[in-house]
């Protein structure tokens, strides 16, 4: 009996830290599309990838003069943090250029494909997953 009492506590033991961590990336791997609502009225759309904690945002503005050196350009992204309630990350626009500035993005789910939130002195977001390739 005494055997069956430790083990049941030992078992309780281990499944409480894996039970506590945070969800990983895998749930937002895969490539999204995201749109922006600008604070000052104006829409921006970019395509965004994200694997293993990292990948690409790519701005989909096209090009003039004033937005030459960041329009179109892939920017770097890193993960600050994932969760299932939660998903943060930075857009390194300065890895490009100076002129381009570094974005914090906050997320949320809400749905199983989409993501919502804001972006720091920008605006709102919204992401939407595009399907997986079929095999």
């Amino acid at each position: 009996m005494r055997r069956v009492t430790t083990a049941l506590a030992l078992g309780c033991l281990f499944a409480i830290p894996a039970a506590a961590q945070p969800g990983s990336t895998l749930e937002y791997d895969g490539k999204w599309s995201a749109v922006i609502q600008r604070d000052d009225g104006s829409r921006q759309t970019a395509r965004v990838v994200i694997e293993q904690f990292a990948g690409t945002w790519q701005d989909q503005t096209r090009p003039n003069k004033a937005n030459k050196t960041c329009a179109g350009k892939a920017f770097p992204i890193t993960i600050q943090e994932s969760t299932a309630s939660e998903l943060a990350l930075m857009v390194w626009g300065s890895s490009i250029s100076t002129a381009c500035p570094d974005l914090k993005v906050d997320l949320k789910p809400a749905g199983d494909t989409v993501l919502e939130g804001s972006i720091a002195t920008l605006g709102q977001v919204r992401l939407t997953k595009s399907p997986a390739p079929k095999r």
